[in-house]
């Protein structure tokens, strides 16, 4: 059977604004924010809770300059984008009465009373600003994601409204355990807003799909030429399955625009999917596009049902939750009514979690742990709504004290008052450290950028070079990746390869991370050099062991490692280029667990 015949999504009639939900409650939401110093607000996607809200506080000046309302997001680009909206709804330019503060990034001024941030960036301002004096409100958005800074802001924020009875929390999401919060904070109210904008129609798979990338594809040809109007938001699990996805439907020759979203793009790179477009526009994006990103003109969503989750050492592919999955078909509604499609069966949907697992409660904690002994918190007391791992809690002051950054008694030495100033792990920040007096500096930071970066870095460049044969191995191509990129950048991109220019300029926020942790670096080693602590490295590998201690490995007879961590086995990933090497030690990144344990990012040692 043919396909409708097609129609251009211009044909889409502007759309006015209308009345979100969130304002219908504006009196009733505000007295219950006045009479009480926390509140627990949710409210379905679209109901206008993360930009109405802040208005709202506002105009009825319960915020002023010098009590500022303190919204923070999970991620860096919806804080920029929900900032630059509420500012667009006051009529005001961005940093003047609402502003921004991101890592390495912020638009404030004198006059700024509602300021924007990721909940990292308030946790490390909490290191000099204990009280969070000069705040009047703190709005935790989007607190369902359950993200490691935002757990730990809840538990600060519960032991600060103690003593500050002029401060106010409000704890803002869509899919929220409301009760679980709100029995956490004492039993504070939960004020509900009804009602969404428009309707989502559901739509499910009859089986299960073995190949999301092709079901995905297919299912965007499919709304392509059959549904009239409106731009496609489609969610993958991860930058693979993204780009996979986005090549086989740039080969389709049909009149859409591809545009993708995730973390590892830069700011400016991310700002392109507010762009206009006269054809439809296809969004693929990671789970980033669940919350306050609202991506204009979105009708339809295509949800794989899948997400990557960090557990501990290792990144998993795993369903995503029920809750996840209801923000993801909620992005659908907010112009029109929508339609979500679904790349699994109604059965599967009933089978996943309500919740994600919190973050705290699967993650190193090292960051973390060291952060809350820089503000001077018990550690072995601080009440969190759910409670780590204690094998995880453990484990991870083992790997402190390894590094420096903790005394036997679990206090805070010196060096580890260095580490908790840098955006990166302890290990990787120890890296910077140990080289910074040494001519090793540059190489330390290019590391630093782009450890994240290294599945990414590896499939695009490293055919620019003989591989495996880098004597510094993974951490060399790295470096030399790093250099070659950082050159073309510089040069400007030459090649007619469109899918060559668009992935060298992927890499450009890698480049601007370098650069600052160079800045960084350059100011704390005044610091530095007034401590007691002198390493004297004399090469790069002295740099690594350093840093590393317990991140290193010793070949076995039959191929495999042994991890002086915990004395488990593992392979080095294929990917890597000491794969078919085997050095008999080498030092390690990360580790990765599908079928069997293997070792990521990996350098040989003497």
């Amino acid at each position: 059977m043919n396909p409708p015949s097609k129609r251009k999504c211009s044909d889409t009639a502007d759309i006015s604004e209308e009345v979100l939900p969130v304002e219908l409650h504006k009196e009733k939401l505000l007295q219950v924010i006045r009479d009480n110093q926390i509140v627990v607000v949710c409210g379905e996607t679209g109901s206008g809770k993360t930009t109405l809200l802040p208005k709202f506080l506002l105009d009825s000046n319960f915020v002023s300059p010098s009590r500022k309302l303190c919204v923070t997001q999970p991620r860096r680009v919806a804080a920029l984008s929900v900032a630059s909206r509420v500012a667009e709804l006051l009529n005001t330019k961005l940093g003047n009465a609402v502003g921004y503060s991101v890592r390495f990034d912020e638009k404030l001024s004198s006059s700024t009373a509602v300021k924007f941030m990721t909940d990292g960036k308030l946790l490390h301002e909490c290191l000099s600003n204990p009280t969070l004096e000069g705040y009047g409100i703190v709005m935790i958005d989007e607190a369902h994601e359950r993200s490691l800074n935002t757990d730990v802001l809840f538990g600060l924020l519960k032991q600060l409204v103690l003593y500050r009875k002029d401060i106010k929390v409000i704890i803002s999401s869509a899919t929220l355990d409301a009760d679980k919060f709100s029995a956490y904070f004492r039993g504070c109210p939960v004020f509900k807003v009804e009602g969404r904008l428009h309707d989502v129609k559901i739509f499910y798979t009859k089986q299960e799909q073995s190949d999301i990338c092709e079901a995905a594809v297919q299912s965007v040809l499919q709304i392509h030429h059959s549904q009239p109007k409106g731009d496609i938001l489609v969610f993958m699990p991860g930058v693979d399955e993204i780009s996979r996805t986005e090549s086989s439907l740039m080969e389709c020759d049909q009149d859409l625009e591809i545009v993708t979203l995730h973390g590892q793009k830069n700011l400016d790179e991310q700002q392109l999917i507010f762009r206009p477009s006269s054809d439809r526009k296809v969004v693929l994006a990671t789970n980033i596009a669940e919350t306050s990103i609202t991506v204009p003109n979105i009708v339809h969503v295509v949800d794989s049902g899948m997400v990557k989750e960090k557990h501990f050492e290792s990144l998993n592919l795993v369903r995503c939750s029920q809750a996840s999955a209801k923000q993801r078909a909620g992005r659908a509604g907010r112009l029109n009514p929508g339609i979500c499609f679904r790349l699994y069966t109604s059965s599967i949907f009933e089978t996943m979690p309500a919740f994600s697992k919190p973050e705290i409660m699967r993650t190193n904690l090292q960051t973390v742990l060291l952060l809350l002994l820089s503000m001077k918190i018990d550690i072995f007391n601080f009440e969190m709504i759910d409670s780590w791992s204690s094998d995880s809690f453990y484990s991870s002051l083992k790997c402190l004290y390894a590094l420096g950054a903790v005394n036997k008694d679990a206090e805070l030495t010196k060096l580890g008052r260095i580490l908790v100033e840098f955006p990166t792990s302890p290990e990787v920040a120890k890296l910077m450290v140990v080289a910074m007096e040494t001519k090793f500096l540059e190489q330390a930071t290019i590391v630093a950028a782009t450890v994240p970066e290294f599945s990414r870095i590896s499939k695009h460049f490293r055919k620019a070079f003989s591989a495996g044969s880098n004597p510094e191995g993974d951490w060399g191509e790295l470096i030399s990746s790093f250099l070659y990129i950082k050159k073309s950048l510089k040069a400007g991109s030459s090649s007619s390869n469109r899918n060559y220019n668009k992935h060298l300029n992927s890499f450009k926020g890698v480049v601007q991370t370098q650069d600052q942790l160079v800045q960084l670096c350059s100011r704390l080693s005044k610091t530095i050099c007034t401590t007691s602590f002198k390493y004297n490295p004399t090469t790069f590998e002295d740099c690594a062991k350093l840093s590393f201690p317990l991140k290193t490995a010793d070949r076995n007879n039959d191929g495999t490692y042994t991890l002086k961590q915990d004395g488990s086995k593992a392979l080095i990933h294929p990917s890597s280029v000491l794969a078919n090497r085997a050095p008999r030690k080498i030092v390690y990144c990360d580790l990765l667990y599908t079928s069997k344990q293997f070792l990521l990012c990996c350098m040989p040692l003497s």
